[in-house]
C-alpha cells in the first residue's frame, strides 16, 4: 500500500486535489471485488461455499500475475535522490512528537500519560 501511494504521489500534478478521489476509487474497487466474490461467484453452479475453498486464493494469484504484467507498462518512476542523504526525520516527522501529546495517540502506542 505504501509503495502504491508513493507512486501515485509521484505521478499526480496536484496531490492535495487528486489523492482523495484516487483513494475513494481504490476503496470502491476493493468493495466491488469483495462483493463480486461473495455474492456473484458464490451463486454460480458448483461454486457454493467458495469462501472456504482455495478458489479465492487462486483467483488472487491470477489477478496478481495480471497486475504484475500490467505494472511493467506503467511510467518510469525513478526514486528521488535525497540531497542530504538519509535523515531520521524523513521517517518520523517532527510533527509526530506533537501528536503524542494527545491522549488518543498515547493510548494507541500504549505510552504512559
Amino acid at each position: 500500500m505504501a509503495l502504491t501511494n508513493a507512486l501515485a504521489f509521484r505521478q499526480m500534478q496536484d496531490t492535495q486535489k487528486d489523492f482523495g478521489s484516487i483513494r475513494v476509487l481504490g476503496t470502491f474497487g476493493w468493495i466491488v471485488a469483495g462483493t463480486l466474490i461473495d455474492k456473484v461467484l458464490a451463486k454460480l453452479p458448483g461454486l457454493q461455499g467458495i469462501e472456504a475453498s482455495p478458489t479465492p486464493l487462486r483467483l488472487a494469484a491470477i489477478v496478481s500475475i495480471i497486475m504484475g504484467i500490467y505494472s511493467l507498462t506503467l511510467p518510469h518512476t525513478p526514486p528521488l535522490r535525497a540531497a542530504h542523504g538519509f535523515k531520521l526525520s524523513n521517517i518520523f516527522p517532527p510533527k509526530l512528537s506533537g501528536s503524542l501529546k494527545i491522549a488518543a495517540f498515547r493510548f494507541l502506542w500504549r505510552l504512559p500519560s
